[in-house]
């Protein structure tokens, strides 16, 4: 149920506007929308930054966690400084990687020279000696200048490294070489001892991560204090009153007038207008509130006008996980592993837990009464296994015929629903005639695509029905004008229903490609042979890749084929277009 809303209006002194908003924070029931342009301020910039900064150490600490200390909750140290000191770290640690990635070209630029010290070449220079070092081919070098002295250090690819001393300066036609400014060991010294400071910052960094549960505490306190100064910015004045806006749910409505009379504030309570960006607040009942993980997955919420389907949402898609699936082993497997899973987060909520339960037991179903487990095929089935199938569910056109109307009864679902609330609304009726369509697609995807014969005369009915009715009923004469471009697309949206219906199809070609999937790797396992002790693990190494691989086919199928015909096809004829903004309300988080 998308519990209903008001649009509050809170007002106080201008002077008394911090605690106004200190109160609100503690009672936390109203989603703030800005009254004004937010101001720029130190204290905003400031608050973001610190956030920023506090984010940035726990994506640093997070990386050196060591797995003994992510249930360690006791703390020696303030979450600031430890922000502070994390960042220095990293800070030092970049530095540091920096100079020893240049130290390390310059080694392996200069390693050609040997233990060359570049001073030495500075003390003959301080005698009057010219004295340079050149790269020069071994073949055909260039000639040496008169009365100078030549050294090579080292020959590499045809390449020789020399000295060339001289009394005076001379002009020799070869390739100078850069001379470093340490020497070889003293670069390599340096190298050394940076790799070591290095190691003494990861170990640093690691002894502070154990304390990563007081940098999240900072990290929750600088949402707060950024929350409470988007605020404060967000808030109207006019000369000495403040005034803030929001919405509350009904229901708590009671704790705001509580407050306001406590802390002699104005209150005005409103209900929500049309042009209004109303927060989306559902309360699930308990039976469905399993499917609230596929929402949180998905990231999608109805819009506060809109309708929640998920009791619906939560009925079909069980049925499509089931037929998607199509195997008793997998959702055996499903099962198990859930429970694994529940034991081991025991504190973590129920309700995604509750809803694998449910997906593994119509998986399970929908295996036993077609005869799949694991893709073995079923003459090899033990006899109680065969005997338990449902024979009208194992003719693949009997299937595909359940798919169109599973897809006629879910597009069925979305018109009455929409017939129910526009009425007394004329608009009702063109939700009457779309219901003929859906069924008119129906009867045509059957005759079309399994061969059923078509009556004339009923498919005539409810065509010719529900064009009647959705032509002459779904605009208003007064809105005639401005949406005709509904009747001009009605030809389109006629073929789209079709579309809607033929798509429920890949139920069962979705399914079929499992089973085939799951029978292709058994037979590859059975050719390999399981009579010597070689092929046998081979044979299972077969199995295990091939039906862990056909599980993250079906997983994949689930979130492209079972999600898009509740997300999409039904959405699209219940007219629901996932456009809510969760609530938020205002309020210091632990």
């Amino acid at each position: 149920m998308i519990v209903p809303m008001k649009k509050i209006t809170v007002l106080c002194l201008a002077e008394k506007r911090q605690a106004a908003l200190h109160q609100l924070e503690k009672i936390g029931v109203l989603h703030l929308v800005p009254c004004a342009e937010p101001q720029e301020s130190g204290g905003l910039e400031e608050a973001r930054r610190t956030l920023a900064r506090t984010g940035q150490a726990v994506a640093i600490l997070k990386r050196y966690l060591a797995p003994e200390h992510q249930q360690q909750q006791s703390v020696t140290a303030a979450g600031g400084d430890i922000v502070e000191r994390c960042h220095k770290l990293v800070g030092e640690q970049k530095s540091l990687s920096d100079e020893c990635t240049a130290l390390e070209r310059e080694l392996a630029r200069c390693s050609p020279l040997g233990r060359f010290d570049p001073q030495t070449l500075n003390q003959l220079k301080q005698r009057g000696l010219f004295v340079k070092v050149y790269k020069v081919p071994v073949k055909n070098p260039p000639p040496l200048p008169q009365n100078a002295f030549v050294q090579v250090l080292s020959e590499e690819r045809g390449i020789q490294w020399l000295v060339l001393a001289a009394d005076t300066a001379s002009e020799y036609p070869a390739d100078e070489f850069d001379l470093p400014k340490q020497s070889i060991d003293e670069m390599r010294t340096g190298l050394d001892s940076q790799r070591k400071r290095l190691a003494q910052i990861e170990d640093e960094l690691t002894g502070l991560a154990h304390l990563l549960p007081e940098v999240n505490i900072s990290q929750t306190a600088a949402r707060n204090r950024l929350a409470m100064e988007e605020a404060r910015s967000g808030m109207g004045q006019h000369e000495q009153l403040a005034y803030l806006t929001g919405f509350c749910p009904e229901p708590r409505i009671d704790e705001l007038k509580q407050a306001a009379a406590a802390n002699g504030w104005g209150l005005v309570i409103d209900a929500p207008e049309t042009s209004d960006n109303v927060p989306t607040l559902v309360e699930y009942p308990r039976i469905v509130k399993p499917i609230k993980a596929v929402f949180d997955m998905l990231q999608i919420l109805p819009g506060y006008r809109e309708a929640d389907i998920s009791a619906v949402f939560l009925i079909f898609f069980s049925i499509f996980f089931a037929m998607l699936i199509g195997d008793a082993g997998y959702g055996l497997l499903f099962m198990l592993a859930t429970l694994a899973a529940r034991r081991k987060f025991k504190t973590a909520p129920s309700y995604p837990f509750v809803l694998l339960g449910i997906l593994s037991t119509t998986t399970m179903l929908w295996g036993i009464i077609t005869g799949n487990y694991f893709g073995i095929p079923p003459e090899v089935l033990p006899a109680f296994m065969q005997g338990i199938r449902v024979p009208w569910l194992l003719e693949s056109d009997n299937i595909m015929q359940l798919c169109f109307v599973l897809g006629a009864v879910h597009l069925t679902i979305a018109h009455i629903w929409n017939a129910v609330i526009c009425y007394p609304d004329k608009r009702w009726l063109a939700q009457t005639g779309w219901i003929g369509l859906v069924w008119t697609m129906f009867i045509l995807a059957s005759a079309v695509v399994l061969g059923n014969p078509l009556p004339i005369a009923l498919t005539a009915v409810l065509f010719g029905g529900g064009i009647v009715l959705v032509a002459g009923f779904m605009t208003p004469p007064a809105d005639l004008k401005k949406d005709w471009i509904n009747h001009a697309m009605l030809p389109l949206n006629v073929v789209s229903c079709f579309v809607d219906v033929v798509s429920y199809i890949r139920l069962f070609a979705v399914g079929m490609a499992s089973l085939q999937v799951a029978r292709s790797f058994n037979d590859m396992a059975v050719g390999v042979g399981m009579s010597h002790m070689l092929a046998l693990p081979i044979s299972a190494l077969i199995l295990l890749l091939g039906h862990g691989l056909n599980i993250m086919l079906c997983g994949l199928g689930i979130l492209v084929h079972g999600v898009r015909l509740n997300t999409l096809e039904f959405s699209l004829h219940k007219q629901l277009e996932w456009a809510g903004s969760p609530y938020k309300p205002f309020g210091a988080k632990e």
